[in-house]
């Protein structure tokens, strides 16, 4: 089984880019399965956008209480996704994951995947995808006067988990800036790199 884990705010339109550029290319890259978080964490047959995924499982999770709560329903994650992964694990295809570092709760940020599963599942490279944080993107976007703080604090967090991961599995790291206006670049530099991970 060879990995390549794909991640970002859900800011950065990464769930949309990453389809597209799967739907697009899948004839020319070879055989692979795509997972995605939110089909492991939620049954499909909920009505949850995949765009508010982290959200989605904030709120579905238990994190009105203590720690060890938090803790708790971070392993039961984490164990759905590694019964998932090895469910696909098939030395001969690629696996692409769609997913996240951290989610963003009313007590701050939970990391939602651990070292040990990048250990364990060894993903040859990381594409981290980033909002660009400009007026206009806020505008387009309904978001207030906080927004560049809170995407700043998000995506310097992503960066740091995507640097320990890095350096814990020897993969390469990939980040992707999403400039409001420009998707054709984002898809053309996603697509880039898969192909480049998948050779």
């Amino acid at each position: 089984m060879k990995l390549i884990f794909v991640a970002g705010i859900e800011d950065s339109g990464k769930d949309a880019i990453l389809d597209m550029v799967l739907t697009g290319s899948k004839h020319r890259l070879p055989p692979f399965d795509y997972v995605r978080f939110d089909d492991v964490f939620f049954n499909k047959e909920k009505s949850i956008s995949p765009r508010f995924g982290h959200r989605a499982l904030a709120e579905s999770m238990d994190f009105s209480g203590n720690a060890g709560q938090i803790t708790k329903a971070r392993e039961q994650i984490c164990k759905k996704l590694d019964s998932k992964l090895k469910e696909k694990s098939n030395v001969d295809k690629f696996i692409i994951v769609n997913g996240y570092f951290i989610i963003n709760t009313l007590h701050g940020y939970v990391p939602v995947v651990s070292e040990q599963f990048f250990s364990s599942f060894k993903p040859g490279m990381i594409v981290l995808m980033e909002a660009e944080d400009s007026d206009k993107s806020r505008h387009m976007l309904k978001r207030g006067p906080e927004y560049p703080e809170s995407v700043r604090i998000q995506q310097e967090i992503n960066r740091n988990y995507a640097s320990l991961y890095t350096s814990a599995t020897d993969a390469v790291l990939r980040i992707i800036k999403v400039r409001h206006g420009d998707i054709k670049s984002a898809i053309r530099e996603l697509r880039e790199a898969l192909f480049f991970a998948m050779k």
